[in-house]
């Protein structure tokens, strides 16, 4: 098999604990080079814990996670991110007190090449011009919708191959929705491989080319995003319908 057709990341029988709670129940699934996956689900259901143990801020007590046929088992978050692997938490996170160009700074720490740092701010400033526009302004004062781009901005910095995306639509108008989840797809079309949690299931189907359900912290349901959007115990358990 070539490495074209192996999965860019895989997700093999992992079981998360909080203490004696188990919050991820033996879940696998893989998502391919170029692919937009989308995981969803209620809230409570697992999927950020999933994109953190990912992301190696939480550890699994079973199973394993393979990005480019790597474990990422006892990888540390900072080497996760260097591997070309970055993620947008939920709520944004900026810092509030720095500036936006020092926030996207913050996101190419662990660029050791300055010249490559440059090109990328200017990359930055192209997806988002409302960005070029507020540079020296303290991120804590942009609106929800210039924070999330911020986040999202912030963590391409890193120049990665595989961008986790939990909840970026949470807290935004329908119209700011739209321009973000706009321009995840723009990255996608640029190669960007993406993982995406979505409170929103109706625009994250919609988005994916494939998806996964997770309910109380086991998957339950996988399939092409138009497949799941059709599925009737989707349509209500998810879109209201």
């Amino acid at each position: 098999m070539t490495n074209e057709m192996q999965p860019m990341l895989e997700v093999e029988n992992l079981e998360v604990f909080y203490g004696a709670i188990q919050a991820i129940k033996g879940i696998s699934f893989h998502v391919m080079p170029g692919e937009i996956v989308s995981l969803i689900g209620a809230n409570g259901a697992g999927k950020t814990t999933c994109l953190q143990t990912i992301s190696g801020l939480l550890h699994a007590r079973v199973g394993d996670i393979r990005y480019e046929g790597q474990s990422l088992k006892r990888v540390p978050p900072h080497r996760i991110v260097e591997m070309g692997l970055a993620q947008v938490p939920e709520g944004r996170r900026v810092f509030t007190e720095l500036s936006v160009e020092d926030n996207l700074a913050m996101g190419a720490y662990t660029l050791s090449d300055r010249s490559r740092e440059a090109a990328l701010l200017e990359e930055q400033f192209r997806h988002f011009p409302r960005l070029r526009e507020r540079r020296d302004q303290r991120a804590g004062t942009l609106s929800g919708g210039e924070q999330q781009m911020l986040a999202i901005a912030r963590a391409m910095m890193s120049a990665p191959r595989l961008l986790l995306l939990d909840e970026p639509s949470m807290g935004l108008s329908p119209v700011l929705t739209r321009e973000i989840f706009l321009t995840i797809r723009e990255l996608a079309k640029q190669g960007i491989t993406i993982l995406l949690v979505e409170q929103n299931a109706a625009v994250a189907l919609r988005l994916a080319d494939r998806a996964y359900v997770l309910e109380s912290g086991r998957l339950v349901m996988a399939g092409s995003g138009r497949e799941l959007l059709r599925d009737e115990r989707i349509r209500e358990a998810y879109l209201g319908e």
